[in-house]
């Protein structure tokens, strides 16, 4: 098990690894926890993500790290990110036809440019380009398969295949580039 602060319970929505560490994200404590050696060891130290700024938390639902980057998916569709030294850097979605409206899950990596974001409400998955420009959309088809059940995505390690969870089913799509 992975050892709790002291100061208040953990109430993690989402958790992520970048090797060696393990990270969770708890909106109620306002903050990332940082487990260091968590993917190879036992017991392992953790601490704050944020030391020396407290970004506000309380609605993120999702995040993600892309090696040098920290990225946090709000309620209310926000993204924000932050770089390895804290700092919040800037970063404005533009280009959608409709706003994010309660996102699940965000994803990127370092070996791609794009930023992946599940947006069920209007049954979609968005891809953007790590400005923010929207670059296209995933959607329901007139099959079976309704993204209005979207709960999470990943991309595979070669970044041509996107993965998302819909309902109980999984889904694969060719990315687009």
């Amino acid at each position: 098990t992975l050892v709790q602060p002291s100061q208040a319970p953990l109430k993690p929505v989402a958790i992520a690894a970048s090797d060696p560490d393990v990270y969770l994200l708890d909106p109620a404590n306002n903050q990332v926890w940082r487990y260091g050696q968590g993917v190879t060891g036992y017991n392992p130290n953790f601490g704050a993500y944020f030391d020396v700024v407290k970004p506000a938390l309380n609605h993120a639902v999702s995040f993600v790290l892309d090696g040098t980057d920290l990225w946090v998916l709000g309620a209310d569709g926000s993204v924000s990110k932050f770089d390895y030294q804290e700092h919040q850097q800037p970063f404005r979605i533009s280009g959608l036809r409709a706003p994010l409206h309660n996102p699940t899950a965000i994803f990127t990596a370092a070996a791609t440019n794009w930023v992946w974001i599940a947006d069920p409400a209007n049954k979609r998955i968005v891809q953007l380009d790590k400005l923010g420009n929207f670059t296209r959309s995933y959607m329901s088809g007139a099959g079976t398969m309704k993204l209005g059940r979207l709960k999470s995505l990943t991309v595979g390690p070669s970044g041509n295949t996107l993965y998302a969870v819909v309902g109980t089913a999984l889904y694969s799509f060719p990315v687009a580039r």
